[in-house]
Formats: C-alpha cells, sequence, structure tokens
C-alpha cells in the first residue's frame, strides 16, 4: 500500500493509503503497423486507456504524412472511446505509405506526458479499383 502518514485530529499516527493512478498510453491504433491495403478514404485513429487533454491535440501533435509531405486534415477527440480521429481532408493516395505519429506533447487529463518519444505507425494504402 501506498500511503501518506501523518497524525489525524487527535495526534494520532495515521496511514491515508492514495489512489495510485495508471499510466495513460496508447492501447491501440487503426490502421495497425505496417498494415497493407488500407482504403484511401479511411479515417486514422489512436486509442488511449485514460482520457486525454483534448487542449493538447493539434496538427503538431498529431500528425500523418507521406515521405515528407504533411497531409492535411481534421483531428477529432472522441471521448466515449478515448480514441484521437486524424481525418484527412482529402483521400490518400492509391499504393502510398504513410505514416501516423503521435509526439511526446500529448498529455492526459491530469497534465503528465504519454510517452518519452513521439510513436509513429507506418501503412500502406490499397488501390481502389481492386
Amino acid at each position: 500500500m501506498v500511503g501518506i502518514s501523518s497524525c489525524n485530529r487527535l495526534g494520532e499516527q495515521q496511514l491515508y493509503p492514495l489512489k495510485l493512478i495508471d499510466p495513460t498510453e496508447i492501447s491501440q491504433w487503426c490502421p495497425d503497423d505496417s498494415e497493407s491495403g488500407v482504403s484511401v478514404d479511411t479515417a486514422i485513429w489512436v486509442t488511449f486507456n485514460s482520457p486525454i487533454d483534448v487542449t493538447t491535440l493539434t496538427r503538431n501533435t498529431i500528425l500523418l504524412g507521406s515521405g515528407r509531405e504533411h497531409i492535411r486534415g481534421h483531428i477529432k477527440y472522441r471521448e466515449d472511446s478515448l480514441s484521437v480521429q486524424y481525418i484527412p481532408y482529402e483521400k490518400l493516395a492509391p499504393n502510398n505509405r504513410y505514416d501516423f505519429y503521435v509526439t511526446e506533447d500529448v498529455r492526459d487529463i491530469y497534465g503528465r506526458l504519454i510517452m518519452e518519444q513521439f510513436q509513429v505507425i507506418t501503412f500502406m494504402t490499397g488501390d481502389p479499383g481492386s
């Protein structure tokens, strides 16, 4: 048990238990890392195991890119599923490699960093004609 030892109002030594909060971390990516054949009009998302501070979800902390090009899109936090969606403004290019980044500047509702360094997954879009 983790707690704080202090005196109660009668001056007696008392141990007051502390509630430990599990660290916030990424629990799921969609698409999965190294997935291929991803639809060109998919929304990309990442799920966390606890609530995220929405003020830390910006174009600088959640990114989608291809090569050196940043793919512009809309970031949407879904509190009901603890997920962040990245919805590209335009369809993704077919048969192309994309990198989806979550930077170390994303924080949970307690202000804690989620990661020591940015996380990235890579996926390949498929051919929409097949």
